[in-house]
């Protein structure tokens, strides 16, 4: 068989990224949630899934773009038909120009209702108090943080540290490049609990809308204090419009301006609430991707696509889709809520406490908090062979398991052709479709971050305790009848989730299973005199080395099982067998062979 790019298309994913030690709370229904008295255990996804009139839509588009690029044979082009909903795109624009706004908080502490939320003003910029590094290794920090850090982060060439740019360059092989503009601090009216108050019961309130609004208004007014007009203001924002994300005007074309700015980054000053808000707490904004003004569609926008959003001064430009994090946020949850963006899912459990089977394997799961000494999330691990192929950034060759095959499997992190292998499996009785992709994970690029960027919290402190993430052959079940990875509700199923290789749990001196994270370090197959790492926890424990793994048969039952059944998964039993020849941790191709059922 020949290789095959393998390409589904976009759909925007709203959520805020969780540290690792934290559990959401259940929270009334926010703006287009279900009412009081929907099932409690879906709290974690209405919470960070924030969805707006376009959600649907896209989704549509997505499933359609998956069928094309999953069944039908030959080269796949940028669109595709898609139904009702027209057309798909399978990958995004080569180029996204991003627009960057710096905002601080004023004084003014009463909203426009005369409702009263936190009374603390502010805050400005630069004023996030330093960590105890005896308590507390994991929060990023720096004494200044001003444009041209940001600049660095997220447009820098990436030579000296990575940048959002040069990751997102990397990931894609050269298919994806990253441009824009860094605009200078602006100060809002209000503190931030007007704008990131939990009054309506869940991390992210639509009052948070009003920083977008009031973040513009606060850059256009800067920039007519200067003598801009607004045509020059509008002439100045129309490179950062490009990109018809939802083709509303039906004529199939993704490549085009549609009135609003492609791709708007906030960063406010302060600390995520995902990380405890620091001192405004509960005031604090939880670092999330959303719709600004969803509730306008049909109602305000440009005269010719009325699609809501917020107004960017009189330039006539305006800002729908937009995502939001803190002022010491690192590479990492910039990276995964730029991620969303381009329309990628959360892969962790979003109502276990970000646990889950993708552990670190991915940008979009624990992998966005991969670092060193400089904090958590400031070298963020490689997307997953998954994530890749939704974006068209995969060479991914597609195998008949009814016959043998034999593949040079590609380090994920490379250009080699396959980087991945996908296997169709038999479809699920209501015809939901299954397959298995294999991917080579090697110490190389963004993955010589999993050598010990793993980590978790000591006990009491934020002083973190780094392990390793073992090289060798990933194996990943796809299966399209779910949704998400919302394992603590669906145990051992889900959309994507990693094969452990070594299912037999890892446990605590008190016989309790280790979480997920610690379980699935060793997932990878590798040849058996290839032995896991040692792995010492602390508190939890020192865990010796095991052999290896070689072989994945599927007719087995134990990779998955009651004792950690979070960490686990189910496989189909179709009797596919995936089997590495040699060494696996070479940094380099390894070989794989793909066997079916014996007759």
């Amino acid at each position: 068989m020949h290789p095959r790019r393998v390409t589904p298309a976009l759909v925007t994913v709203l959520c805020a990224l969780p540290i690792l030690a934290a559990v959401p709370t259940p929270a009334a229904p926010g703006p287009g949630e279900p009412a009081a008295g929907a099932d409690a255990g879906a709290f974690a996804e209405r919470d960070h899934d924030l969805s707006h009139p376009f959600s649907e839509r896209r989704r549509q588009r997505r499933d359609a773009a998956v069928r094309a690029m999953t069944e039908e044979p030959g080269p796949v082009s940028r669109t595709v038909p898609a139904g009702e909903a027209g057309r798909a795109e399978t990958r995004p624009p080569a180029e996204s120009r991003v627009f960057v706004i710096l905002v601080e908080f004023g004084d003014r502490v009463d909203g426009p209702n005369g409702q009263r939320h936190d009374s603390r003003p502010g805050p400005r910029h630069n004023t996030i108090p330093a960590p105890d590094r005896a308590r507390d290794t994991t929060t990023m920090w720096r004494p200044s943080y001003e444009r041209d850090h940001y600049r660095d982060l997220f447009f820098g060439p990436g030579t000296v540290a990575p940048s959002l740019a040069s990751y997102y360059l990397r990931q894609s092989a050269g298919r994806y490049s990253i441009d824009g503009e860094v605009a200078d601090w602006v100060r809002v009216p209000y503190n931030e609990a007007r704008y990131g108050n939990d009054a309506c019961g869940r991390n992210v309130c639509r009052d948070v809308w009003a920083l977008v609004r009031d973040a513009l208004k606060a850059w256009y007014d800067g920039r007519a204090a200067e003598g801009l007009s607004a045509a020059r203001i509008r002439e100045r924002l129309a490179s950062f419009d490009r990109w018809d994300r939802d083709d509303f005007d039906g004529d199939g074309n993704f490549d085009e301006p549609d009135g609003y700015l492609d791709n708007v980054e906030i960063v406010h000053a302060g600390v995520d609430k995902a990380q405890g808000g620091g001192e405004q707490g509960r005031g604090a904004i939880w670092s999330h991707r959303w719709y600004a003004e969803a509730d306008q569609v049909g109602r305000t926008g440009p005269a010719d696509n009325r699609a809501g959003g917020v107004p960017i001064g009189d330039s006539g430009m305006w800002v729908g889709d937009y995502t939001m994090q803190p002022e010491n946020g690192g590479l990492g949850v910039i990276a995964h809520e730029f991620g969303h963006n381009l329309g990628l899912p959360d892969l962790y459990d979003r109502g276990d406490s970000a646990e889950g089977p993708p552990g670190f394997w991915s940008l979009m799961a624990l992998g966005a908090y991969l670092g060193d000494e400089d904090g958590a999330g400031s070298l963020p691990g490689a997307l997953s062979a998954w994530d890749k192929l939704q974006l068209g950034w995969l060479d991914v060759r597609v195998v008949d398991p009814t016959r043998k095959t034999v593949v040079q499997l590609a380090p994920n992190q490379s250009t080699g052709d396959p980087q991945a292998l996908l296997i169709p499996l038999p479809p699920r009785p209501d015809g939901a479709k299954r397959w298995y992709i294999v991917e080579n994970r090697q110490y190389v690029g963004a993955d010589t971050t999993l050598v010990d960027g793993p980590y978790h919290l000591t006990a009491g402190k934020r002083v973190a305790i780094h392990f390793p993430y073992g090289e060798g052959v990933l194996i990943w079940l796809w299966d399209t009848a779910f949704t998400d990875n919302d394992v603590s509700r669906h145990p051992g199923e889900g959309l994507i989730l990693p094969i452990d290789i070594h299912p037999d749990p890892l446990r605590d001196p008190t016989g309790k299973p280790l979480p997920t994270r610690f379980q699935i370090a060793d997932a990878a197959l590798t040849a058996k005199s290839e032995q896991t790492s040692a792995i010492t926890l602390g508190h939890l424990g020192t865990f010796p080395s095991r052999p290896g793994t070689p072989t994945f048969t599927d007719t087995a039952t134990a990779y998955w099982s009651q004792a950690s059944p979070t960490a686990g998964v189910k496989v189909p039993h179709s009797g596919v067998q995936i089997h590495t020849e040699g060494p696996t941790r070479t940094g380099g191709a390894t070989r794989v062979t793909i066997t079916g059922p014996t007759p």
